[in-house]
C-alpha cells in the first residue's frame, strides 16, 4: 500500500550540529508515526518543525528516500554530516555503531536470562506500576502537565491530525470491536454505560428530538425513498429485509406477521 512517508525534524535555533532551519532528523513512517514520542531524538515541539517532505509511498520507495536524505545530510556520529540519526536509514539498524563494550555488556545481559529472571522482571514491573507511591506521582505529573495552556494546544493539533488520518482510524476501530467482540466483561460495561445515559431523561429528550429533526428533514426522507426504489420486502419466518431479488431458499416476500413495515 502507498501510505507511508519521508519527514524532517527541523532545528528551531542554530546549534553546534547545524542552522537554524535545518533537518537533525530524518525518518519514515506512517499514520502518526511522525507525532509518536518514541523515537531515538527529541520530538520538536512546533509541529511547523515536523516536515513530511514526501508521501503516498510504498515501503521500499520510503526506505531508499530515507537512506538518500540520510546520506545527503550526513550523520553526526559518523562525522559526515548534521544528522542525529544512528543508522543509515531504511530496514533495520544498518551502519549503526555500537561500541564493543556496550555490545558485551549486551551479550552477557542476555546469558544471564532464564525463564526465572524474566518472570521476576516482569513481576516487580507489575508491582512497582500498582504501587500506590508511584501512581500517585504518575497523576500528579500528568495533572500539572496537563493544566497548562500550551499542553492543551498541542493536544487539540495533534488530535486533529490523528482523528482525520484514515488509517488510524480504521486500526482504532478494529481494535475497540475486537475487544467488545472477545470480552464481555467490556460488553456488559458498555451495556451498563448505554443504559445509565439513556435512563437520563435529559439525555433521552436531546436524542429523540436530535432523530426527529434527522428523519424529518426533506434529504434524509429522499435518500430512504431512493433506497427503496424498485426493492420487495422479503421474510424467512425470523427476520425480514428489502432487496430486489430473494435473497435464497426459504425466503417469501411480504413483512413479517408482527410487524407491518421496515
Amino acid at each position: 500500500m502507498s501510505n507511508y512517508y519521508v519527514y524532517y525534524y527541523i532545528r528551531s535555533y542554530t546549534t553546534k550540529a547545524g542552522p537554524k532551519g535545518s533537518p537533525y532528523y530524518v525518518g519514515r513512517g506512517k499514520g502518526h508515526r511522525i507525532h509518536s514520542p518514541t523515537h531515538s531524538v527529541p520530538v520538536p515541539q512546533d509541529l511547523a518543525n515536523r516536515f513530511i517532505i514526501a508521501e503516498g509511498l510504498t515501503f521500499e520507495q520510503s526506505c531508499q528516500i530515507e537512506r538518500l536524505h540520510i546520506r545527503l545530510w550526513g550523520r553526526r556520529d559518523t562525522g559526515t554530516g548534521i544528522l542525529l540519526n544512528q543508522t543509515d536509514g531504511g530496514e533495520g539498524a544498518a551502519n549503526r555503531l555500537v561500541s564493543e563494550q556496550t555490545r558485551e555488556k549486551l551479550r552477557a545481559a542476555y546469558r544471564r536470562r532464564t525463564p526465572e529472571t524474566i518472570k521476576l522482571a516482569i513481576d516487580r514491573s507489575r508491582e512497582r506500576v500498582k504501587s500506590p507511591e508511584v501512581r500517585a506521582k504518575k497523576k500528579a505529573s500528568i495533572a500539572r502537565t496537563h493544566k497548562t495552556e500550551e499542553f492543551r494546544k498541542k493536544a487539540r493539533l495533534i488530535g486533529l491530525v490523528v482523528q482525520n488520518d484514515p488509517e488510524t482510524n480504521k486500526k482504532r476501530s478494529t481494535s475497540l470491536l475486537k475487544a467488545y467482540q472477545s470480552d464481555p466483561e467490556i460488553r456488559k460495561k458498555v451495556a451498563d454505560a448505554a443504559t445509565r445515559t439513556w435512563n437520563d431523561p435529559d439525555v433521552r429528550n436531546r436524542r429523540i428530538e436530535c432523530i426527529r429533526n434527522v428523519t424529518s428533514s426533506p434529504e434524509f426522507r429522499a435518500k430512504q425513498s431512493e433506497s427503496k426504489k424498485g426493492k420487495c420486502v422479503w421474510n424467512n419466518g425470523i427476520k425480514a429485509v428489502r432487496s430486489k431479488e430473494c435473497p435464497g431458499p426459504g425466503w417469501v416476500r411480504g413483512f413479517l406477521p408482527k410487524y407491518n413495515k421496515i
